[in-house]
């Protein structure tokens, strides 16, 4: 009987662990890096122990080190969660010949489906569907390419060792074979130490479709139902969602058949998911079989009304599956985001830095918050950038997408960059709330980035940072022990003019002031002028202002609109004469200087590229925020920065500053 689980995971897929068996008033044992000592789950968990530095491979992939702390804690199982060693047959038999439970599948099935070769094979036996392929192990280029001409172009090149998206291209000619097929096995090589290719036929506008089955040690094996995972961007989903839109009930047990069949082709035990895609022309093929709890898994509950970790529990505990298939009924829809850590405007760059505010929706009957961070936690690069999953349900698909949507909305995270105003995006789009989904979708969308403001937006957007600043910059004066001299006052009656005061946001268009006005009737109109030129005018009170939508730090302020969180670097004492104050260009997450384009006093034009910096084995390039005279290059190349560091100073031309400034 299980009574004590190690949790070989972190972030949010161990807190879900820690739940369940907090229910089932089961111990948990936590692990950590160095970059996770004050980690949430370390903080959820009964006990926690220090497995290695940051690097996973020295800490999350270190079998020895858990497997220590496993014997010295007394565990009764392992549950892996999902990534790190969740599909490493090697791990699951080290556990089982030590005598631990591995809370997952045995390592053989881990091992059969973790070939891409073999699984093909084995789902051709058993009568599962498969696409036109080939394995390429041992071929010339020239004995491929007789191949490829009878499956016929486009081909998709896909490592046999591995999956993720990595190393997977896709071919439209035979010219593109040789240069495609070296890249791929290089590729192949360094994520997974194979270079074992196979080659299938590529379907375009396909859908992703995957069943999520259940066994148990007694033989008896169900399905329970599908998930539609084709929103994806390079090949990782984004949204996920329960059950597919437009699916039929004879497709549906079609696909689930397929899957339970592939489930029992290698004798599978355990939480599984069998993917497909599906054609057009309603066609689906076996894709592939992940041999683990998914990162989705929480869609299904919420449409089935089951606990699927205390199902996992319950099957390595060698108890039969708690229902039998007639048993488990579909109710209503489920819709997940995944919220990382990134910059959508740098080409989806993973983010870094500290989480300075975090306000989560709350949980409800609709609403589903799997998260795995706090508010203060560093955001580093050592792992995956996603932070937490939101998940909404509702009797339909429209009511779900609608109370997704409110969820994203009082969703606020300040401090680091997060897809949150994308994902938000996608809900909002009428081909995706038609259903029309399929694999490209992202891809033929790229107006989905575009999450500029309209004009009426933005004036709400300034005007409640407006009403926010004049709140407490008052509030300030209010709590100021020395008395200031009312001629020095912003707020003050004044003889033959109105109050009034200038305040200064520097926001991704550059330099904005906002000058609020107390009209006869005591209310405050803003005026704010960016350095286009451009000048509008409104009555705070005429915008629909809700304060809790802002946070205020000494250095920003971030404004949480619906549609769009935007990060406004907060005013200081005379900002308009000290421009050059602002003309900082930091390190927007640790890194090495690669290459510095630019010398102290060259003149340079807004948006010309000064410092390029390398992390996380990608290139960002630093431009100038605006046109004026390098001031200031603390650095060289080769030099190690960390996140917010200075790498250079621009002091503004004067014309930029003074076009900020102008009296309105």
């Amino acid at each position: 009987m299980i009574k004590k689980i190690l949790i070989a995971n972190r972030g949010e897929i161990a807190c879900r662990i820690i739940r369940t068996a907090n229910k089932n008033g089961i111990d948990t044992v936590a692990v950590y890096s160095d970059a996770d000592r004050h980690g949430l789950h370390v903080q959820q968990a009964d006990e926690s122990y220090h497995i290695g530095p940051s690097p996973a491979l020295q800490s999350y992939l270190n079998q020895e080190n858990i497997l220590r702390v496993a014997r010295d804690a007394a565990v009764d199982a392992i549950h892996p969660g999902y990534g790190f060693l969740a599909e490493n047959a090697e791990f699951a038999q080290s556990c089982t010949d030590q005598n631990l439970c591995f809370i997952g599948p045995p390592a053989a099935a881990i091992r059969l489906m973790g070939s891409k070769s073999e699984a093909r094979d084995l789902m051709a036996k058993a009568g599962v569907p498969i696409l036109k392929g080939l394995h390429c192990k041992n071929l010339d280029l020239e004995s491929i390419a007789a191949a490829v001409s009878t499956i016929g172009y486009p081909i998709l090149l896909k490592p046999a060792a591995g999956g993720g998206g990595k190393g997977m291209k896709i071919v439209r000619a035979e010219r593109e074979l040789s240069d495609a097929l070296t890249s791929a096995r290089r590729e192949a090589r360094s994520a997974f130490g194979s270079d074992e290719i196979i080659i299938e036929k590529y379907l375009e506008k396909t859908r992703h479709i995957e069943i999520q089955i259940f066994a148990d040690q007694q033989g008896n094996c169900i399905h329970l139902f599908e998930r539609d995972c084709s929103i994806q961007r390079r090949h990782q989903k984004v949204v996920e969602e329960a059950p597919a839109p437009g699916m039929t009930e004879s497709l549906r047990e079609q696909l689930g058949s397929a899957a339970v069949n592939a489930a029992k082709a290698v004798d599978y035990v355990g939480a599984g998911t069998v993917e497909f895609l599906l054609a057009a022309d309603g066609q689906f093929y076996f894709m592939e079989m992940n041999t683990r709890l998914q990162v989705e898994h929480a869609v299904t509950e919420m449409v089935t009304g089951l606990d699927l970790v205390d199902w996992q529990i319950r099957i390595a505990n060698g108890d039969p599956l708690p229902c039998l298939q007639d048993d488990i009924e579909l109710n209503g829809h489920a819709i997940e985001v995944r919220i990382y850590a990134e910059d959508t405007e740098q080409n989806f760059l993973p983010a870094s830095g500290h989480i300075s505010h975090l306000r989560l929706p709350p949980d409800t009957q609709n609403v589903r918050i799997d998260n795995g961070v706090t508010e203060a936690e560093h955001i580093g690069v050592y792992y995956d950038p996603m932070l937490m999953k939101v998940i909404a349900w509702n009797k339909d698909r429209t009511s779900t997408i609608k109370s997704l949507q409110d969820a994203l909305d009082a969703l606020q995270i300040a401090g680091v960059k997060t897809n949150r105003d994308y994902l938000y995006a996608i809900l909002d789009n009428d081909h995706y709330q038609s259903g029309s989904l399929h694999t490209l979708f992202l891809d033929q969308h790229h107006d989905l980035l575009n999450l500029d403001l309209n004009q009426q937006d933005r004036l709400q957007v300034m005007a409640t940072a407006a009403k926010a600043l004049l709140e407490d910059t008052l509030q300030l004066a209010a709590n100021t022990a020395i008395d200031v001299s009312p001629w020095h006052k912003d707020f003050c009656w004044r003889l033959n003019a109105a109050a009034s005061t200038s305040l200064y946001l520097r926001t991704a268009e550059g330099l904005v002031q906002l000058k609020l006005t107390t009209t006869e009737s005591g209310r405050h109109r803003i005026t704010f002028t960016s350095t286009t030129g451009e000048s509008v005018q409104a009555l705070i009170e005429d915008v629909a202002l809700t304060m809790d939508r802002t946070y205020l730090t000494t250095e920003q302020i971030t404004v949480f609109h619906p549609r769009s969180t935007v990060t406004m670097q907060r005013p200081h004492a005379g900002m308009e004469g000290h421009a050059e104050e602002e003309g900082q260009i930091l390190a927007p997450m640790s890194g090495r200087i690669i290459s510095i384009n630019v010398a102290t006093g060259d003149h340079v034009e807004r948006g010309d590229i000064l410092v390029v910096l390398e992390a996380m084995k990608m290139e960002h390039n630093l431009a100038a925020p605006e046109s004026g005279e390098v001031k200031k290059l603390p650095y060289k190349v080769g030099d190690l920065v960390d996140e917010g560091t200075e790498l250079a100073e621009i002091a503004p031309d004067e014309d930029e500053v003074a076009h900020a400034s102008q009296p309105v």
